[in-house]
């Protein structure tokens, strides 16, 4: 993903006092609420965009497309796989800035090599870290950010009049958004990576961020329980020794 890609999609997120699309979390305790399309669109972009990488990526989403009739990326999606999403988007939030400016205020190898880090992972342990075995590295404070999201967002969806406005919206959004059809639309893969773009290919690990699980996990497996388990699996399978 190019500086500018991703400057674009920091852009085209609504990101505030820290938060990713902060206005949702009230959406369920504003009466008479209409949500009109554009209210909504920044929140569709976000489970397009970054949400979708919980559930498999494009391709997974094309098999699940082709097997579901009539479905759409919100009935594949679970509470937990946006607040997930939303957590892994924060805590990195600053990390990615930090990673665009290095890549556009260092113009050489050496610049990048001596470039100070001073971002850090809101809700994970710092860069370079070692990880006990089996740990996940997130912090105390990110669990129970996790859950409080994982509230927020399950009461999103058993609210049927908006949980319908949205999939109403969605396909306003995919109409304006999927011009070449999910596989093509997506790439996900690239998820929290910034690319300089750098001739020297040795170099490229020095522009990007790598986040927490994310070459862990075999996301063409589908995720599709809504078990009690649910959250645990998800601390589970996001283990790595490193950030």
């Amino acid at each position: 993903m190019t500086v500018d890609h991703q400057k674009e999609e920091l852009r085209m997120v609504l990101y505030e006092n820290e938060m990713v699309c902060p206005s949702v979390r009230k959406w369920t305790k504003t009466k008479g609420l209409k949500l009109a399309y554009e209210e909504a669109e920044h929140v569709l972009y976000f489970l397009d965009k970054y949400t979708t990488v919980m559930v498999g990526g494009a391709r997974s989403m094309a098999k699940y497309l082709k097997n579901h009739n009539g479905n759409t990326l919100l009935d594949r999606l679970t509470p937990s796989d946006i607040a997930y999403s939303v957590l892994l988007y924060e805590s990195a939030h600053d990390m990615w800035q930090e990673e665009i400016n290095k890549c556009e205020t260092c113009l050489t190898i050496q610049e990048k090599k001596e470039f100070q880090h001073t971002a850090s992972l809101k809700y994970h342990v710092k860069r370079g870290t070692k990880i006990a075995l089996f740990a996940d590295g997130w912090t105390q404070e990110g669990r129970a950010y996790f859950s409080s999201l994982c509230q927020v967002f399950d009461e999103l969806k058993k609210s049927n009049k908006i949980w319908s406005l949205l999939q109403n919206h969605w396909k306003t959004y995919t109409k304006k958004y999927h011009v070449m059809g999910v596989e093509e639309f997506h790439h996900n893969n690239n998820f929290g990576r910034v690319d300089c773009g750098d001739e020297e290919e040795s170099n490229d690990d020095d522009c990007m961020v790598l986040l927490p699980g994310e070459e862990t996990s075999d996301f063409e497996e589908a995720v599709e329980s809504d078990s009690d388990n649910e959250r645990n699996r998800f601390w589970a399978r996001n283990k790595r020794q490193r950030v």
